[in-house]
Parts: structure tokens; sequence; C-alpha cells
């Protein structure tokens, strides 16, 4: 996801985590849980994280990518984006883990 400007993407992260739904893809719902679920959700939250990391909010950085690796299955290049931010934080044990 790219174009989101700082206050476009945190306005609509708010919207996602209030249980709006994503006007931007269509909306599946698995059968395992039959709950709704917006399959741009992980994206968001790396694009957020990008901005994070750009202002130089190391932290937030951080938690973004790891609420993107949550929301689904592993993304090799959001691990290593996360392990780059943790190398720039001097968390080398943790950048480590991330690229294993």
């Amino acid at each position: 996801m790219t174009g989101l400007s700082d206050h476009d993407g945190r306005n609509t992260q708010k919207l996602a985590l209030a249980g709006e739904l994503s006007v931007l893809e269509a909306v599946h719902t698995p059968q395992e849980t039959r709950t709704p679920r917006d399959g741009r959700h992980d994206r968001l939250h790396a694009a957020l994280a990008d901005i994070d990391a750009r202002a130089g909010r190391l932290s937030g950085a951080v938690a973004g990518y790891r609420m993107a690796l949550a929301a689904r299955e592993d993304r090799v290049w959001m691990r290593l984006r996360l392990a780059w931010l943790y190398m720039r934080q001097r968390r080398f044990k943790s950048a480590a883990r991330e690229m294993l």
C-alpha cells in the first residue's frame, strides 16, 4: 500500500481497529471462523510501519511490522524490514531471530 500520508494512514488505522471494513478490497469470510476479514489488513499495518520508520519512530515501526506479520502468514520482506529496524535499535539478537 503506497501513497498514504501519515494523517490518512492513522485515520485508516483507527477505522480498521474500530471494526470498519475496507472499501478498497472485497472482504472474505473463512469457513473456520465465519468472521469477516479484510484482505489488506496486514498491508495497512506494514504501510503504517513504513511511515513510522521514515519518521524515525522505530518502536512504532517495529510494532507495526509485528502486527502485520500477526495479521497474515509470514512475508519475507516484512521480516527483513523488521530485522533492519532491530539492527537500528542495536537489538542484534532480535534481528537474528527474524532472519532465521
